[in-house]
Protein backbone atom coordinates (compact mmCIF):
# COMPACT_ATOMS: atom_id res chain seq x y z
CA UNK A 1 0.00 0.00 0.00
CA UNK A 2 3.02 2.27 -0.46
CA UNK A 3 4.21 3.31 -3.92
CA UNK A 4 7.75 4.57 -4.46
CA UNK A 5 8.06 6.49 -7.72
CA UNK A 6 11.12 7.92 -9.44
CA UNK A 7 11.74 8.83 -13.06
CA UNK A 8 14.52 10.39 -15.08
CA UNK A 9 14.99 11.93 -18.49
CA UNK A 10 17.71 10.12 -20.44
CA UNK A 11 18.01 13.30 -22.52
CA UNK A 12 15.95 16.45 -22.79
CA UNK A 13 16.21 19.65 -24.76
CA UNK A 14 17.80 21.69 -21.93
CA UNK A 15 20.00 18.73 -20.88
CA UNK A 16 20.70 16.88 -24.09
CA UNK A 17 23.68 14.84 -22.82
CA UNK A 18 22.60 14.38 -19.19
CA UNK A 19 20.54 11.93 -17.16
CA UNK A 20 18.20 14.33 -15.39
CA UNK A 21 15.88 13.62 -12.46
CA UNK A 22 12.25 14.56 -12.89
CA UNK A 23 10.10 13.26 -10.03
CA UNK A 24 10.71 11.19 -6.91
CA UNK A 25 8.04 10.65 -4.27
CA UNK A 26 6.24 8.29 -1.88
CA UNK A 27 2.49 7.67 -2.23
CA UNK A 28 0.89 6.40 0.99
CA UNK A 29 -2.33 4.46 0.35
CA UNK A 30 -2.30 2.84 3.82
CA UNK A 31 -0.05 3.10 6.84
CA UNK A 32 2.46 0.33 7.61
CA UNK A 33 2.43 -1.69 10.83
CA UNK A 34 2.17 -0.82 13.72
CA UNK A 35 0.14 2.21 12.52
CA UNK A 36 -2.28 0.16 10.42
CA UNK A 37 -5.17 0.25 12.91
CA UNK A 38 -7.15 2.93 14.68
CA UNK A 39 -8.55 6.29 13.61
CA UNK A 40 -5.45 7.44 11.71
CA UNK A 41 -5.33 4.22 9.69
CA UNK A 42 -9.06 4.46 8.93
CA UNK A 43 -8.45 7.92 7.45
CA UNK A 44 -6.55 6.26 4.60
CA UNK A 45 -9.78 4.62 3.45
CA UNK A 46 -10.73 8.13 2.31
CA UNK A 47 -7.44 9.83 1.37
CA UNK A 48 -4.02 9.22 -0.15
CA UNK A 49 -0.90 11.17 0.84
CA UNK A 50 1.96 12.02 -1.52
CA UNK A 51 5.33 13.38 -0.27
CA UNK A 52 8.55 14.09 -2.14
CA UNK A 53 9.50 16.01 -5.26
CA UNK A 54 6.76 15.95 -7.91
CA UNK A 55 4.75 17.95 -10.44
CA UNK A 56 2.09 19.64 -8.34
CA UNK A 57 -1.50 18.84 -9.30
CA UNK A 58 -2.63 22.19 -10.73
CA UNK A 59 -5.12 22.11 -13.58
CA UNK A 60 -6.09 19.00 -15.51
CA UNK A 61 -3.74 19.26 -18.46
CA UNK A 62 -1.01 17.49 -16.48
CA UNK A 63 -2.93 14.24 -17.10
CA UNK A 64 -2.50 14.49 -20.87
CA UNK A 65 0.42 16.87 -21.48
CA UNK A 66 3.56 15.91 -23.39
CA UNK A 67 6.44 15.10 -21.07
CA UNK A 68 9.83 14.91 -22.79
CA UNK A 69 9.59 11.83 -25.07
CA UNK A 70 6.18 10.81 -23.72
CA UNK A 71 3.81 12.39 -26.23
CA UNK A 72 1.31 9.58 -26.91
CA UNK A 73 -1.41 11.15 -24.75
CA UNK A 74 -1.18 14.53 -26.47
CA UNK A 75 -2.06 14.53 -30.18
CA UNK A 76 -0.71 18.07 -30.63
CA UNK A 77 2.73 17.09 -29.18
CA UNK A 78 3.34 20.70 -28.12
CA UNK A 79 1.73 21.72 -24.84
CA UNK A 80 -0.55 24.75 -24.41
CA UNK A 81 1.14 28.14 -24.71
CA UNK A 82 0.17 28.86 -21.10
CA UNK A 83 1.48 25.72 -19.40
CA UNK A 84 1.36 25.57 -15.57
CA UNK A 85 3.76 22.76 -14.73
CA UNK A 86 6.21 22.95 -11.83
CA UNK A 87 8.03 20.32 -9.80
CA UNK A 88 8.35 21.23 -6.11
CA UNK A 89 9.34 19.42 -2.93
CA UNK A 90 6.27 19.05 -0.75
CA UNK A 91 3.17 17.02 -0.04
CA UNK A 92 -0.41 16.53 -1.18
CA UNK A 93 -3.45 15.00 0.47
CA UNK A 94 -6.32 14.07 -1.81
CA UNK A 95 -9.70 12.39 -1.39
CA UNK A 96 -10.70 9.04 -2.85
CA UNK A 97 -14.49 9.22 -2.55
CA UNK A 98 -16.88 11.67 -4.20
CA UNK A 99 -19.17 12.93 -5.50
CA UNK A 100 -16.96 16.04 -5.08
CA UNK A 101 -13.26 15.27 -4.72
CA UNK A 102 -10.66 17.56 -3.17
CA UNK A 103 -6.90 18.01 -2.93
CA UNK A 104 -4.72 20.22 -0.74
CA UNK A 105 -0.97 20.57 -1.13
CA UNK A 106 2.00 22.51 0.15
CA UNK A 107 5.33 22.88 -1.64
CA UNK A 108 8.73 24.49 -1.42
CA UNK A 109 7.55 27.43 -3.53
CA UNK A 110 10.19 26.89 -6.19
CA UNK A 111 11.93 24.10 -8.05
CA UNK A 112 14.66 22.03 -6.41
CA UNK A 113 17.52 23.62 -8.33
CA UNK A 114 16.33 27.15 -7.50
CA UNK A 115 15.59 26.82 -3.78
CA UNK A 116 16.74 29.99 -2.03
CA UNK A 117 17.00 31.27 1.54
CA UNK A 118 13.93 33.28 2.50
CA UNK A 119 11.57 31.44 0.16
CA UNK A 120 8.06 30.90 1.51
CA UNK A 121 6.11 27.71 0.86
CA UNK A 122 3.48 27.51 -1.85
CA UNK A 123 -0.07 26.30 -1.32
CA UNK A 124 -2.35 24.72 -3.89
CA UNK A 125 -5.74 23.10 -3.94
CA UNK A 126 -8.22 21.52 -6.29
CA UNK A 127 -11.89 20.51 -6.38
CA UNK A 128 -13.24 18.20 -9.08
CA UNK A 129 -16.36 16.22 -9.93
CA UNK A 130 -18.00 14.19 -12.70
CA UNK A 131 -21.39 15.90 -13.21
CA UNK A 132 -22.23 13.91 -16.38
CA UNK A 133 -20.97 10.66 -17.87
CA UNK A 134 -17.60 11.24 -19.58
CA UNK A 135 -17.44 14.85 -18.27
CA UNK A 136 -14.96 16.05 -15.64
CA UNK A 137 -14.96 19.56 -14.17
CA UNK A 138 -12.30 21.00 -11.88
CA UNK A 139 -11.06 24.24 -10.37
CA UNK A 140 -7.48 24.66 -9.13
CA UNK A 141 -5.79 27.41 -7.10
CA UNK A 142 -2.12 28.16 -6.35
CA UNK A 143 -0.39 30.83 -4.27
CA UNK A 144 3.24 31.63 -3.44
CA UNK A 145 4.94 34.76 -2.12
CA UNK A 146 8.70 34.79 -2.70
CA UNK A 147 9.21 38.50 -2.05
CA UNK A 148 11.58 37.66 0.83
CA UNK A 149 13.94 35.70 -1.42
CA UNK A 150 16.00 36.29 -4.53
CA UNK A 151 13.90 33.76 -6.43
CA UNK A 152 10.70 33.95 -8.47
CA UNK A 153 7.79 31.63 -9.17
CA UNK A 154 8.33 28.92 -11.80
CA UNK A 155 4.69 27.79 -12.07
CA UNK A 156 4.55 28.68 -15.78
CA UNK A 157 8.19 28.36 -16.79
CA UNK A 158 9.78 25.24 -15.37
CA UNK A 159 8.86 22.38 -17.71
CA UNK A 160 11.89 20.19 -17.00
CA UNK A 161 11.95 18.66 -20.45
CA UNK A 162 12.01 22.07 -22.11
CA UNK A 163 9.34 23.37 -24.42
CA UNK A 164 8.60 22.82 -28.06
CA UNK A 165 8.17 26.55 -28.62
CA UNK A 166 11.58 27.69 -27.38
CA UNK A 167 13.08 30.60 -29.30
CA UNK A 168 9.59 31.43 -30.57
CA UNK A 169 8.32 33.17 -27.43
CA UNK A 170 11.59 32.98 -25.44
CA UNK A 171 15.19 31.95 -25.90
CA UNK A 172 17.67 29.87 -23.92
CA UNK A 173 16.29 27.14 -21.68
CA UNK A 174 12.98 28.96 -21.31
CA UNK A 175 10.21 26.57 -22.38
CA UNK A 176 9.13 29.17 -24.90
CA UNK A 177 5.58 29.52 -23.70
CA UNK A 178 3.65 32.61 -22.67
CA UNK A 179 4.58 33.30 -19.04
CA UNK A 180 1.85 35.09 -17.06
CA UNK A 181 2.72 36.17 -13.52
CA UNK A 182 6.30 34.94 -13.55
CA UNK A 183 7.05 37.23 -10.61
CA UNK A 184 7.52 36.81 -6.88
CA UNK A 185 3.95 37.03 -5.56
CA UNK A 186 1.78 34.75 -7.69
CA UNK A 187 -1.84 33.71 -7.30
CA UNK A 188 -3.29 31.53 -10.05
CA UNK A 189 -6.76 30.04 -10.51
CA UNK A 190 -7.72 27.72 -13.35
CA UNK A 191 -10.95 26.00 -14.33
CA UNK A 192 -11.14 22.94 -16.56
CA UNK A 193 -13.91 21.04 -18.34
CA UNK A 194 -12.88 17.76 -19.95
CA UNK A 195 -14.96 15.46 -22.11
CA UNK A 196 -13.50 11.97 -22.48
CA UNK A 197 -15.25 9.76 -24.99
CA UNK A 198 -13.93 6.51 -26.39
CA UNK A 199 -13.46 5.99 -29.25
Amino acid sequence: KLDVYFDTYVASRPHASTMYGHEGYLLFKQLPSPFDSGLLADTFDYVNVKVGAFDIDFGDDNYRRSNNGRVQRNPLVGNPLVDPNVEEIGGEVYSLKGPVYWLFGMGSGTTTEHFDYGANPSFHGKLWAYPLPDVRTSVSAYHVDLSGSADKSYLYSSGRSGGTFASVFGGGDNPGHILPQAGKDVTAIQGDVTWNRWP
